[in-house]
């Protein structure tokens, strides 16, 4: 695919006018399912299906897009915060069901505290992608700014940084859990492992799912030979993703006893898978029209190193 003209200023400014659509949507999401009766359910899968798109969007700017590394984690991971907390302003302002109590910001708070590993976690499978392929986007006109050294190295620094996050993430989910108990201990105590282990469970589903999305989309925006190949692609994998899911929940159900998937459910998951190609097919070629390319740099290879030659003509030394 030829390198896009710029028609959208630079990638911050891309990102600059995504966030406000994202924030409406997100504020707006929780009065529209309130108030407009007889359509919760479809309504419901597509606006959850925009926030999951939201987030396969930031998880590819955090692991592929442009910056550096520790310009686009705290950026993306703040954006994030803000992102939730729209979210729950607009449950706060819309919902006749909720009043502005400490319980309700108390759980709101602790409930935050759990972004950080969803922010690894989606990010997972796209720093396989660049640690081991190379891949990157960057400008089009910083190609050769961008060294094969910079995009596949993983130095001391950059482990010493992820096990920091690492570990403060894991603190702050077990700040978050601790009055999930599922035992009779007191709070404060240490969780139940019941909760660790569906926490794993969760963020493994969330990895597959990113993977599911992310990559794809990242292909078919910026290395698909056309527009119309990227988009036949991501509809074929909407369809067997949205297909695999129903199937999932159909042997779930048909192991505990009910009958098949009820026809809302089916409609749910395509309506929301659907919403979430929408969305991050449409944040990437945003990103793409502000003149951003996917680009792999080969391996550096090592420098040819010879013993230094000895010229014939050198007279012997005087004894």
């Amino acid at each position: 695919m030829s390198p896009p003209q710029r028609l959208f200023g630079r990638p911050g400014q891309a990102l600059c006018a995504l966030l406000p659509i994202y924030a409406l949507i997100d504020i707006l999401g929780p009065a529209v399912l309130l108030h407009l009766p007889g359509a919760d359910w479809a309504v419901g899968a597509l606006w959850y299906g925009t926030l999951f798109g939201q987030v396969a969007f930031l998880a590819i700017w955090a692991a592929l897009g442009p910056f550096r590394v520790w310009v686009r984690w705290p950026l993306v991971l703040a954006v994030s915060f803000g992102l939730y907390f729209c979210i729950c302003f607009g449950a706060a302002v819309f919902s006749p069901y909720y009043e502005y109590e400490y319980t309700m910001v108390v759980g709101m708070v602790r409930t935050s505290l759990l972004i950080p590993v969803l922010f690894l976690t989606v990010q997972f499978p796209l720093w396989i992608r660049r640690t081991l392929g190379g891949w990157q986007i960057v400008p089009a006109d910083q190609l050769q700014l961008h060294s094969a050294t910079e995009a596949r190295q993983f130095g001391l620094r950059h482990i010493l940084g992820l096990t920091a996050i690492f570990a403060v993430s894991l603190s702050l989910v077990r700040l978050s859990i601790a009055d999930w108990g599922l035992s009779d201990r007191p709070v404060g105590q240490t969780t139940d492992p019941q909760i660790w282990l569906a926490l794993a469970m969760y963020s493994a589903v969330a990895c597959l799912y990113s993977a599911a999305w992310t990559l794809p989309a990242a292909w078919a925006c910026f290395l698909a030979s056309d527009r119309a190949k990227g988009s036949l692609v991501m509809m074929g994998i909407w369809l067997g993703v949205s297909l695999l899911l129903i199937m999932v929940v159909a042997v779930i159900s048909a192991v505990a006893g009910n009958a098949g998937v009820p026809g809302e459910l089916a409609g749910m998951i395509v309506l929301q898978s659907g919403a979430l190609v929408a969305v991050l097919m449409g944040s990437l070629h945003l990103l793409r029209a502000s003149g951003c390319v996917m680009t792999r740099t080969a391996r550096p290879k090592k420098a040819d190193v010879r013993p230094p030659a000895v010229a014939d003509d050198v007279p012997p030394s005087a004894p």
